[in-house]
């Protein structure tokens, strides 16, 4: 599977410091993304998703976009994801 995707950054008119960003035709909410552009190379964007969330109780937690999430990351990437996951969980 391929790690190529279509990113396009639109400015928000009015609002400079803001921009619509989307990832394959779909609009995603991100804190802040990075471009790397070398000559000869294709561009490297490096984003944070954003999670804004206001709610404060014990709750069950359930991913529903995993498939979304799957189809952005490659194969390096997901393994340095779940080195990441079992670090912040102690099952190293």
């Amino acid at each position: 599977m391929s790690n190529i995707h279509k990113f396009k950054v639109e400015a928000i008119e009015g609002h400079r410091e803001c921009a619509k960003v989307t990832i394959d035709g779909e609009q995603c909410l991100c804190s802040s993304y990075k471009i790397e552009h070398y000559a000869g190379s294709l561009p490297r964007v490096d984003i944070n998703l954003a999670v804004d969330v206001q709610y404060e109780h014990d709750a069950e937690i359930n991913i529903v976009n995993l498939h979304e999430i799957a189809s952005l990351i490659d194969k390096k990437t997901f393994k340095e994801f779940c080195r990441v996951w079992e670090e912040v969980h102690n099952e190293a």
